[in-house]
């Protein structure tokens, strides 16, 4: 007796532009090295559409176990985004100098899987999902305004109650003129105790309102493999919750200039 196999879409990924809803097909997204395991852990297949990707589960209709690996605690899938349109910063907001980093997700603001369809922020991709792609441990050139210097860098949660992970002494040698200094972040030599060694999305502020707070997202391989953008899609379910024949349908709207 043979095995019947199917595969069904657990989530799908596009992008759209704001007001036509024709899709961009500028962005490529792949996963990384970490997601692909598991990707493989579950059985799943990713698909990569010029714009965006779906995944696929399998499973066995007529098994006594019809899916095998099932997803039950909370996963992070991980993908890079690389932007192949040269023009795209003249295209689409938000302004930016250079070509931008942003990071794109599923949560809430307290850290839940949301219900919506939008990975942005807001209703399309804004200053708000801007970010900095950081090695796991970084050094960062912090300006020194005269006479309101910050005195500590902060790494705090990304989510929930946004609490401060560890703190960054910024040191300032006495009488110096430098307009800058640069400072060593979440080094595991110099802050064993506290080295954050969890990949993924984190906010970085110092004591003062300026610099901004800003989003950073620690990952060897994605900045390493010099992606433009982060997208984390989280899982918490067994497979076949997801929406019979569409899978879980997610989008990334831009707005054009």
């Amino acid at each position: 007796m043979g095995f019947s196999i199917s595969y069904q879409r657990l989530f799908r990924v596009r992008v759209r532009e704001q007001g036509t809803d024709n899709a961009v097909r500028s962005w490529v997204f792949s996963p990384t090295s970490a997601c692909a395991s598991l990707l493989k852990r579950y059985q799943l297949v990713f698909k990569s559409q010029d714009d965006g990707f779906d995944v696929y589960y399998k499973s066995y209709p007529l098994a006594s176990t019809p899916i095998p690996a099932k997803i039950e605690d909370l996963v992070q899938f991980t993908f890079g985004i690389r932007i192949t349109d040269p023009s795209f910063m003249g295209k689409y907001e938000p302004d930016t100098v250079e070509v931008p980093q942003f990071y794109l997700d599923n949560l809430t603001a307290s850290g839940n899987i949301s219900a919506g369809k939008n990975l942005t922020a807001a209703t399309r991709l804004d200053s708000a999902d801007l970010a900095y792609i950081k090695q796991q441990t970084f050094t960062l050139k912090t300006e020194l305004p005269t006479g309101n210097e910050p005195s500590e860098w902060r790494l705090k949660e990304k989510f929930g109650t946004n609490a401060i992970i560890q703190t960054f002494p910024i040191e300032v040698p006495t009488a110096s003129t430098m307009p800058y200094v640069y400072v060593p972040i979440n080094d595991p030599v110099r802050h064993p105790s506290k080295y954050v060694a969890k990949e993924g999305p984190y906010l970085l502020e110092t004591d003062k309102t300026s610099p901004a707070t800003a989003t950073v997202y620690l990952n060897n391989a994605a900045k390493q493999s010099a992606f433009n953008g982060v997208l984390d899609v989280y899982w918490n379910s067994i497979q076949s919750s997801a929406p019979a024949d569409t899978g879980k349908e997610y989008q990334i709207v831009l707005k054009p200039k």
